[in-house]
């Protein structure tokens, strides 16, 4: 649980949350909602958007894929970020490239939509690297996402890395 303050009373109906006086606790599972709107004629926090966090562990040059997670309801990807342990560093010859992608229920790829390539590019330690903007990001629900970790030539190791999706329903 979560504690926080506010001027008033909170109300979010999708998750039936209705919070009075000033002092509020929040479950857990809601403190990665991110924050998009607040009216301040009845302080209702209106949350939209919501973010899936996932740790990608270290790799030697290689194609590599992780099977993410099962898409509970049908949700709209918005944005997708790796954030690098330590500097990623391609070149022309020698990189990495990493996706978003998502199956149906036959393992069938649907689509992919988030995409980002290495190619004489850097990946700053422990700054976020937008994957692009989403294309086809509608998941149906009971759909599979993975990440996927491709290469050019002979690819780079990679370090650690945190792996953030926004979402919404």
């Amino acid at each position: 649980m979560a504690t926080f303050t506010t001027g008033g009373s909170i109300q979010y109906e999708r998750y039936g949350l209705q919070l009075t006086g000033t002092t509020h606790q929040v479950p857990d599972e809601l403190l990665n909602l991110v924050v998009e709107e607040l009216e301040a004629g009845g302080e209702t926090i209106t949350l939209n958007t919501a973010r899936l966090q996932f740790s990608i562990p270290s790799a030697s040059a290689g194609v590599d894929t992780i099977p993410l997670f099962k898409a509970p309801a049908t949700m709209v990807l918005t944005a997708a970020y790796l954030v690098p342990a330590a500097a990623v560093v391609g070149d022309g010859t020698d990189f990495n490239t990493y996706s978003i992608r998502y199956y149906d229920t036959g393992g069938t790829v649907q689509g992919t939509p988030f995409s980002w390539s290495g190619t004489a590019g850097t990946m700053t330690a422990m700054v976020a690297q937008s994957l692009g903007s989403a294309t086809s990001g509608t998941v149906t629900a009971g759909y599979f996402l993975d990440f996927y970790r491709g290469t050019g030539a002979s690819g780079t190791a990679v370090p650690d890395m945190l792996l953030y999706i926004n979402y919404t329903l």
